[in-house]
């Protein structure tokens, strides 16, 4: 009888133990789901080719084979979307780490955290180690901004070893999920960077530039006047103004634009807002030469958007040594 009873009893832990392990596995999907990106970022992106590979294609090659990806390009020319939107694409778990000087390498990794038992605690994994234990898209952005000693713990993780010590969790390794994908970024030219020693560098075989595409502009980017201005300020960075004219002030311009509680005024003004205060004036000057033509591209963003710009009739673009 006794016997009965310890089995029932023993039957009974079991059961609870099973239905609690169940509870704790589904509560851990929630949470890792919401680290897919969700399908829209797929759906909006728009790709682009890298010598003559399509960009999602490289990525996955770059899956496949293990290979981590260096994007090397201006601020706002879509560098951190590529992760996003793959991520999205492939129902991935995605992470992007901001690789600044204020990194806590225990939000990283993971740390100790009480829970509700007093006097007990427990290991609780930081974003980069959830990722890599169960795949997906590590994106480490501007990785040149990126500390020395927090990009040396990467090391084994980018070479042939794919793994992380967990120094904080009894020395721990954590061998990367084979579906893993590091993708870093950078901006070269960017104020306040660090030049990538060559030991980082190599990790990474695929080394893409990833400037303003034109192609990408063209779909993102209905206003041609807007382009042509755009084309005007970026090859006056370095020379006349330093802030660079990214993909996305283009976006904002048109958005606020065709937004009839502001306008094309509130538009340019916002626009010019962006650069620093000695630059503001040449930039203003060429919106102001140009805004005939803006007007136009407005007319046909609110009724009809042109497909190209041969669709505008006569346009010309006028800039400060024209006149």
């Amino acid at each position: 009888m006794a016997a009965a009873k310890q089995s029932k009893s023993t039957t009974a832990t079991v059961k609870r133990t099973v239905k609690r392990t169940k509870q704790q596995r589904s509560e851990e999907e929630v949470r890792l789901d919401a680290y897919i990106p969700h399908p829209d970022f797929a759906s909006s992106y728009v790709g682009r080719k890298v010598w003559g590979v399509w960009d999602f294609e490289l990525l996955s090659i770059a899956r496949s084979e293990k290979e981590n990806v260096l994007l090397m390009g201006e601020t706002g020319s879509g560098k951190t979307m590529l992760g996003e939107a793959y991520a999205a694409k492939t129902r991935s778990l995605y992470y992007s780490l901001p690789c600044d000087v204020s990194i806590d390498p225990s939000a990283l990794w993971g740390k100790i955290q009480p829970t509700d038992v007093p006097g007990k605690f427990i290991w609780q994994d930081g974003p980069v180690t959830q990722v890599v234990r169960e795949g997906g898209v590590l994106n480490l952005s501007e990785i040149n901004f990126m500390p020395p000693k927090i990009s040396a713990t990467l090391y084994p993780l980018l070479d042939h070893r794919r793994y992380i010590p967990l120094l904080g969790h009894k020395g721990e390794v954590v061998r990367a999920h084979e579906n893993l994908l590091v993708i870093a970024d950078m901006n070269p030219n960017y104020r306040g960077t660090l030049e990538l020693n060559a030991a980082f560098k190599n990790r990474f075989r695929f080394k893409v530039p990833w400037g303003y595409d034109a192609s990408v502009e063209n779909s993102l980017v209905k206003f041609p006047t807007l382009r042509a201005v755009a084309g005007k300020l970026r090859d006056m960075v370095g020379i006349e103004i330093q802030t660079p004219v990214s993909t996305n002030m283009l976006m904002e311009f048109e958005l606020n634009a065709m937004n009839g509680a502001l306008g094309l005024d509130f538009a340019i003004g916002n626009f010019v807002a962006a650069f620093e205060g000695d630059e503001q004036k040449a930039v203003e000057n060429i919106f102001n030469l140009n805004k005939k033509n803006l007007d136009r591209d407005l007319a046909f963003g609110l009724g009809q958007t042109a497909e190209n710009d041969d669709d505008l009739e006569e346009a010309e673009f006028y800039f400060e040594e024209d006149v």
